[in-house]
């Protein structure tokens, strides 16, 4: 059974998430990590991650698989999504919401999240730095 999912920047060596979230900017992220925490382990099982757009439900944009080789390890997995290789498809506009599908014998989890474009607006203020706003008289 699927204990938990989360959406996150990435995950640390022992499996445990850094920075959740469900908006990613790929101009400062490399990828959308999935962790996803099972009850139980059977060697030899699968989890699958389908991947899709909002606005294309009916066909997943990759589908991935994780064979698990045995009970006796953490019931933790992570499946990814490379934001870096999005990019680079030029008729594709990854900039809208997306969900991915997490299934693991027979259960299902769906997630939604988000993929933005990093914008650089800033207020005239902020282009003033401190030093700036002072008259400097000789």
């Amino acid at each position: 059974m699927i204990k938990s999912v989360i959406l996150c920047e990435s995950t640390a060596t022992y499996l445990e998430p850094i920075k959740s979230t469900n908006i990613f900017f790929p101009e400062i992220h490399s990828s959308v990590e999935v962790l996803v925490k099972l009850s139980n382990v059977s060697a030899g099982s699968k989890v699958r991650f389908y991947w899709y757009l909002s606005s294309e439900p009916n066909e997943p944009l990759g589908i991935y698989e994780i064979p698990l080789m045995s009970n006796h390890f953490e019931k933790r997995v992570v499946g990814a999504l490379d934001l870096r290789a999005l990019v680079n498809i030029q008729d594709l506009n990854i900039y809208q919401e997306w969900f991915v599908v997490i299934e693991y014998e027979g259960y299902i989890k769906k997630e939604t999240f988000k993929l933005r474009k990093l914008s650089y607006t800033l207020k005239r203020s902020q282009l003033l730095s401190e030093s700036s706003r002072f008259e400097w008289r000789v």
